[in-house]
């Protein structure tokens, strides 16, 4: 678990309709993220490159933690 740290590229190309549903695509490459945002029609809304993460310092309190861990592990 980490906090956000960096990214590379971010392109913004539109704002989706109050309401409309959108999906995330990502894909993990040498411990970086590259994603897009898009609509049910394929249109991308986000499309962000080379986003990582830097580790927490020290551990969490695992009851702090077991709520979060619960909607990740379902």
């Amino acid at each position: 678990m980490g906090l956000p740290s960096k990214i590379e590229e971010m392109h913004i190309y539109g704002h989706p309709k109050e309401g409309e549903r959108l999906f995330a695509a990502v894909k993990e490459k040498d411990g970086e993220y590259d994603f897009i945002v898009v609509d049910e029609d394929g249109k991308i809304y986000l499309e962000v490159e080379g986003y990582g993460t830097a580790e927490f310092m020290g551990g969490m309190d695992e009851e702090l933690l077991k709520p979060l861990k619960e909607v990740v592990e379902s």
